[in-house]
């Protein structure tokens, strides 16, 4: 009789695990995803009471001031080109990515391209790059022109990271130096680059992987090292 129920029990739960187990794995993923973000939510949250606490300023590399005396925000962006009355400026927006979670805990995210054109005669920026980063600038732009534009909205990781690109357009930018600067700044390791350059042009690993005897001479590396 015992026997007898516990084969019962053991085909009711086969049963309900073959027919529910799609709704099971879709319950399994959407939990996983809202956990995600809630650790991510809380890191940031502590960083932000630890950097309260301690009286710093918060980086305006990754997050942008106000300042209600001018009624404008003061950000960090990369200049890829001016003239005489514009500035040209990229924003690369990093976007998290919860379907993609990497064995070395680096947090997984999309890039979203944003280049914009800002009048000078309302936008300010300094004469030295900020913190070093080459090619990267501190703007103050009016509160007004960066509401109207999403594409100014700072969205960057601040922990380790590392990027799934899925879209080749952008690596053909990793042969340009003014781009190489801006991932560079971002914090993109540069291993990382030259594996994306390979992965759009395979049959050119002599132009793009640096040889054991010489020197690469190759755009990136040329770069790399100041030739």
């Amino acid at each position: 009789m015992k026997c007898y129920q516990h084969e019962q029990l053991w085909k009711t739960v086969g049963y309900i695990k073959k027919r529910y187990d799609k709704w099971f794995r879709i319950l399994l993923k959407d939990i996983l995803f809202v956990f995600c973000i809630y650790i991510c939510t809380m890191r940031d949250l502590i960083k932000k009471v630890i950097q309260e606490e301690l009286g710093q300023e918060p980086d305006l590399f990754f997050k942008p001031a106000y300042n209600a005396n001018t009624k404008s925000l003061h950000g960090v962006y990369y200049l890829l080109d001016e003239d005489g009355t514009t500035f040209t400026i990229y924003n690369p927006q990093e976007l998290d990515d919860f379907d993609k979670v990497w064995a070395s805990g680096k947090r997984s995210y999309k890039i979203k391209e944003v280049t914009i054109k800002l009048p000078k005669k309302f936008v300010k920026k300094t004469d030295t790059p900020y913190e070093g980063k080459e090619g990267w600038f501190e703007f103050e732009i009016p509160y007004w022109l960066y509401s109207k534009d999403d594409g100014l909205k700072v969205k960057r990781i601040n922990a380790p990271k590392k990027p799934i690109i899925r879209d080749f357009s952008i690596i053909d930018k990793f042969k340009d130096p003014k781009y190489i600067n801006a991932f560079l700044g971002l914090g993109m390791e540069p291993d990382m680059i030259e594996r994306f350059i390979l992965t759009k042009y395979p049959k050119e690993v002599e132009k793009y992987v640096p040889q054991k005897s010489e020197p690469f001479q190759g755009p990136y590396k040329k770069h790399r090292y100041g030739g």
